[in-house]
């Protein structure tokens, strides 16, 4: 019977740490979810320069945004 009990009591500890790790993880999981984000990737071109876009994300328990702007910035050569 005492090994039964704690096989029982090992079990239901197994079970509420996994629970509280899932807790942590869904919090995680809300708050990255509703927290404003921006991002900048710059992409080399192959006529010169770079193109860089810059990404705002916005978003709240009803919708989202994303604001995507492009900018060109020129490789300055340099003439000695």
């Amino acid at each position: 019977m005492k090994k039964y009990a704690l096989i029982s009591t090992i079990f239901i500890l197994m079970i509420l740490n996994s629970c509280d790790m899932m807790k942590e993880k869904l919090q995680e999981s809300i708050d990255d979810a509703l927290e404003d984000s921006t991002y900048v990737v710059v992409i080399p071109q192959g006529i010169g320069g770079k193109l860089v876009c810059t990404i705002h994300y916005i978003s709240n328990f009803h919708s989202w945004d994303y604001f995507v702007g492009y900018d060109y910035i020129k490789n300055e050569k340099r003439h000695h």
